[in-house]
């Protein structure tokens, strides 16, 4: 990850104590990493593992692992596998991207390991899971108003 600070020197982000969190489109960012977990919530329907599959290649992400969860069914994608969790179905709101359980997000951080990168970062839960387990992360999220949204949780 030497690389990272020449390659988005002059990308916004957020940085603290092991979690990043840039603002950027995470096609142009996430091919400058390898080597790290992928844990994302896209803002798109995925329900097989063909689909998460297509998400993946779209991004040209170079994840060692990867764990994607699937919507509108709540579940996940992890390893090859298709996995139901009626714990992951997104908490009622109007807001968008919809707020997933922390808790739940950690239970599923402890399944992977290393460094945990998120290209759909939205408010930024899968980055405050990460930090509750001592974990680091990199987020990307490419809406401004929801990275501040993301960036003052973090800051909280």
């Amino acid at each position: 990850m030497g690389t990272e600070t020449v390659l988005l020197e002059h990308t916004t982000k957020y940085e603290r104590n092991g979690i990043t969190l840039y603002l950027a489109d995470c096609r142009e960012v996430l091919p400058k990493f390898f080597g790290y977990t992928l844990i994302t919530d896209p803002p798109y329907t995925i329900r097989t593992l063909a689909h998460a599959e297509e998400m993946l290649a779209s991004l040209n992400a170079r994840a060692q692992d990867a764990l994607v969860l699937t919507n509108p069914e709540p579940g996940y994608i992890h390893r090859g596998r298709l996995h139901s969790l009626p714990e992951l179905a997104a908490e009622p709101s109007n807001s968008y991207p919809p707020p997933r359980s922390i808790e739940v997000m950690q239970g599923l951080i402890a399944l992977t390991s290393g460094l945990i990168v998120d290209p759909y970062a939205g408010t930024g839960t899968t980055l405050l899971a990460a930090r509750n387990e001592g974990r680091r992360a990199i987020g990307i999220e490419v809406d401004k108003r929801v990275y501040a949204h993301a960036v003052s949780k973090l800051q909280a």
